[in-house]
């Protein structure tokens, strides 16, 4: 619903520039009103004195991580949820990790699909809604997200990447 509120015009109105580390502390934040046990492993890889900066709406990806977080205390086996920021010259990258049951092949392609529920959401309420909020944003920031399953460790790595021409010189798409 927010982001149907914003055209390209407005959105573009509400870019600063942030720091993603402090974004990322105050969904986890907001997340832990809710799931108090949720536990937080935070690193930083990548370049000698990162700057962590990207021109964005912090509101908006604020709530792709809010929604990235409550996934991981939902669906992983122990409330923990790893968070990885590698910055490098040409791209600041999240990786959000958590791990649990494993998805089907099928569930995997469509996890950023409107309305889609895993099989392992059978017992969870919600909406199917989250993660195409989290794709929406990406998209509407000119970035890009994606989804690894890793098997044989009941791993799911959700990696968020932010081109530094994006970073630099944010020009939003039409959502």
């Amino acid at each position: 619903m927010l982001l149907s509120k914003f055209d390209s015009a407005t959105l573009q109105t509400t870019y600063q520039e942030e720091r993603i580390d402090e974004i990322i502390f105050t969904a986890y934040e907001k997340v832990t009103k809710a799931f108090s046990d949720l536990q937080l492993d935070f690193s930083i890889k990548g370049i000698p004195d990162p700057k962590l900066t990207l021109v964005c709406s912090a509101q908006l990806i604020e709530i792709a991580f809010v929604n990235l977080f409550k996934n991981a205390a939902l669906y992983s086996y122990h409330p923990e949820v790893s968070v990885v920021i590698h910055e490098s010259p040409t791209q600041l990258k999240v990786r959000v990790t958590n791990h649990g049951a494993a998805l089907s092949t099928t569930d995997q392609k469509r996890i950023f699909d409107a309305f889609s529920r895993g099989e392992n959401a059978s017992e969870t309420t919600g909406s199917g809604l989250g993660l195409r909020i989290v794709k929406r944003i990406m998209d509407s920031h000119q970035a890009s997200v994606e989804y690894k399953a890793n098997t044989q460790h009941s791993a799911h790595t959700f990696t968020l990447r932010f081109p530094k021409s994006t970073i630099e010189n944010s020009d939003p798409l039409p959502l």
